[in-house]
């Protein structure tokens, strides 16, 4: 049996089908544009954009797609392709021609923008049904992203600084250190962290310390901090430091040998005013231990 439906049933239907539809179909039942936008497991994102034109009651169809060839956030050029087609009432396919851009299908974006292609069905010779379809691109990112530096403490300390990233321009990943955000000193340095955004800028800031003053591990070893070779450190000791450090010319306040090491409390070759500061600590702590 024959079934008849009205026109009113026919828009219900319409409306039915838009709203279970297949997410890679889309019904155009009038001239328009749709984008298509499809999205991976691993989050990249595929576009599409469709425009139609129906000419003359129907009886020719002027179609364009536009695609790109990345379609996520990126430093590099993008490149846009149309790929325009006509159709006729009977279903056969008519030569289409690009009218500008000089009759070339590709536009490059070397920045963010749109750009918008030309074309009609190539028997118009008169340009009387040339149809427009826009390009646009906005994920185009060519800025190296940024970011600061917090320290656990900048005071003066024996104890670790922890080195830790803040305020990042935008989301990114760390390329080094094991991709974490901190890095701990135990000693006076420098450390350089590497990063890199979503559309592959690299950007990098170097963490330094040079406030960590470690004081040696056994002060009492008869070697450091012992210049006079008592097997102590006392007022004694701190001031042969001093007088070796305003010697001049006396030579015979002038530490050397076996006394020189001792004086050299933190090892580096020489014997500065740090020196004198850690031997001030030495000699404090060994009277409160008394």
């Amino acid at each position: 049996n024959s079934v008849t439906i009205t026109d009113a049933e026919k828009e219900t239907l319409r409306g039915l089908q838009q709203a279970i539809k297949n997410p890679l179909e889309y019904v155009l039942e009038t001239s328009g544009e749709y984008e298509f936008r499809l999205l991976d497991k691993a989050s990249n994102v595929a576009y599409k954009n469709i425009k139609v034109d129906y000419i003359n009651n129907n009886s020719i169809i002027l179609a364009s797609d536009i695609t790109y060839d990345i379609t996520q956030a990126t430093n590099k050029d993008v490149i846009a392709t149309i790929n325009p087609y006509i159709i006729n009432n009977e279903g056969e396919k008519i030569t289409a021609e690009i009218t500008n851009n000089n009759g070339q299908s590709t536009y490059t974006f070397t920045d963010n923008g749109e750009f918008t292609f030309e074309y009609k069905d190539v028997s118009d010779t008169d340009n009387v049904e040339i149809k427009q379809h826009k390009a646009k691109v906005d994920w185009i990112d060519r800025v190296a992203p940024t970011a600061e530096i917090k320290y656990s403490t900048k005071e003066t300390t024996d104890k670790p600084v922890i080195a830790t990233l803040i305020n990042e321009s935008e989301t990114i990943t760390i390329l080094n250190n094991g991709s974490s955000k901190a890095y701990t000193f135990t000693e006076n340095g420098e450390f350089t962290f590497e990063f890199e955004d979503k559309a592959g800028n690299r950007g990098t800031v170097t963490a330094k310390v040079d406030w960590i003053e470690k004081e040696p591990d056994n002060p009492n070893d008869g070697k450091v901090g012992d210049v006079n070779k008592d097997g102590k450190i006392t007022a004694t000791d701190l001031l042969l430091i001093k007088r070796h450090l305003v010697a001049g010319q006396r030579q015979e306040w002038i530490l050397k040998g076996d006394k020189f090491i001792a004086g050299d409390i933190n090892g580096d070759g020489d014997i500065t005013a740090t020196d004198l500061l850690l031997i001030k600590r030495l000699v404090l702590k060994q009277m409160l231990a008394q």
